[in-house]
């Protein structure tokens, strides 16, 4: 996670299993629950019904703004997420700051494609 977080652009980060949905590693802070774990590796399987009843994490509901194959997006207010899947996981990133999404984002792809290449 300190990698993901480091530069504040991303202020809470977690690894979550795509084959089983199970926590793989969390920021100590981030107080993710682990249905909302299994869930969001459902919302990748039914990018359609994210997109109209939206993602909770840490119990807040966020709007879903873009959904693929390998990202889902989604805001509240200033707040919001991006999760992106790689081979084995996906890497999970809140950010707190509305002006920080874009580079949030760019830094959680960063960090998807870089274990993408590593076989994860």
């Amino acid at each position: 996670m300190d990698n993901l977080c480091s530069n504040n652009h991303v202020t809470l980060g977690a690894f979550i299993g795509v084959a089983d949905g199970n926590l793989w590693a969390k920021s100590d802070a981030f107080n993710i629950q682990a249905q909302e774990c299994k869930q969001l590796v459902q919302h990748f399987k039914s990018r359609d019904a994210c997109r109209l009843s939206g993602i909770t994490i840490c119990g807040v509901k966020y709007l879903v703004v873009n959904a693929t194959e390998s990202s889902i997006y989604a805001k509240k207010a200033k707040t919001g997420f991006a999760a992106v899947k790689t081979n084995t996981c996906i890497v999970l990133g809140m950010y707190d700051n509305e002006a920080l999404a874009g580079n949030a984002t760019v830094d959680i792809e960063k960090l998807a494609r870089y274990l993408r290449d590593q076989g994860y």
